[in-house]
């Protein structure tokens, strides 16, 4: 057994905190996020020379302070137990993602009834799924459905499959590697169709 290996998770949380935070994580994160970023570049210079076709181009390239500061944050959100809340405010897209957070695995059947009640309460009278849909709708800009799916269930997946916890935060960590790979594939497969002819 490592020393490492002895130590509370709390400490180990604290000193992983500690290195994200200080000069060599620092570091260490710029040296990945401008790799990234190199090699984002140099497939977007590819993608243009290919002419690739515009839905299949990488559109923004995130500069490598801004990669970094993403990295840290995923990281420093991860130590601390609060991913899904992270990824709502920083990836879901809805609107009021701040508040949305409060909903991170909600009871979902009181939340709905919780919504269709604040409506009523504005003299709107119906059915509490439609109530819901239109609070949900004017508050953060989505239905019920995908409000469901972006903010409140996070499974811990069943039957063998992959925590979505974990599916999401490596889209996030990979996002410009897959992203770059996706093209390359794509000039690849553009490449090797015009040789058919």
């Amino acid at each position: 057994m490592s020393l490492l290996d002895a130590m509370p998770g709390s400490t180990k949380r604290g000193m992983a905190q500690k290195l994200l935070t200080s000069e060599m994580g620092n570091a260490l994160l710029d040296i990945v996020a401008r790799a990234e970023h190199q090699l984002v570049e140099s497939v977007v210079d590819l993608q243009r020379a290919a002419d690739l076709a515009d839905e299949e181009r990488i559109e923004r390239v995130i500069p490598p302070e801004d990669r970094r500061e993403q990295l840290r944050s995923l990281a420093l959100a991860k130590l601390e137990g609060r991913f899904p809340e992270w990824w709502v405010v920083n990836c879901s897209g809805v609107d009021n993602a701040e508040e949305a957070t409060e909903k991170v695995g909600v009871d979902w059947e009181a939340q709905k009834a919780r919504w269709a009640d604040l409506v009523r309460e504005n003299g709107a009278e119906g059915d509490d799924v439609v109530l819901a849909e239109s609070y949900c709708q004017r508050r953060y800009g989505c239905s019920l459905k995908q409000f469901r799916h972006l903010v409140v269930e996070w499974p811990e997946g069943d039957d063998g499959g992959e925590p979505r916890e974990a599916r999401e935060m490596r889209a996030v960590a990979v996002g410009g590697l897959s992203q770059a790979k996706e093209t390359i594939d794509a000039v690849t497969a553009e490449l090797d169709g015009g040789n058919d002819e």
